[in-house]
């Protein structure tokens, strides 16, 4: 049974619409995506004394940690 024209051409619209909208969803969600990263870079950019500290600093702790957890264990991961 064939679909009259004009219910044809609705469902076709309201692809459209949906289509349309996922769209503009994406392309918010890309316009969030840069907005945060730009924000980040502008932080890191002004404070980069601060950010330079705590990245060592969470290095340090990293570091510092695996190395225990890995001796704890007997395992050798090489020159200490």
């Amino acid at each position: 049974m064939k679909q009259p024209q004009n219910a044809r051409h609705e469902k076709r619209r309201s692809g459209k619409k949906k289509r349309d909208a996922e769209e503009i969803q994406q392309e918010l969600e890309w316009d969030c995506e840069n907005y945060c990263d730009a924000e980040i870079d502008r932080y890191i950019e002004q404070n980069s004394g601060a950010f330079e500290a705590l990245k060592d600093a969470k290095w340090k702790e990293d570091r510092e940690r695996f190395q225990l957890g890995d001796r704890k264990h007997g395992e050798n991961v090489g020159p200490a």
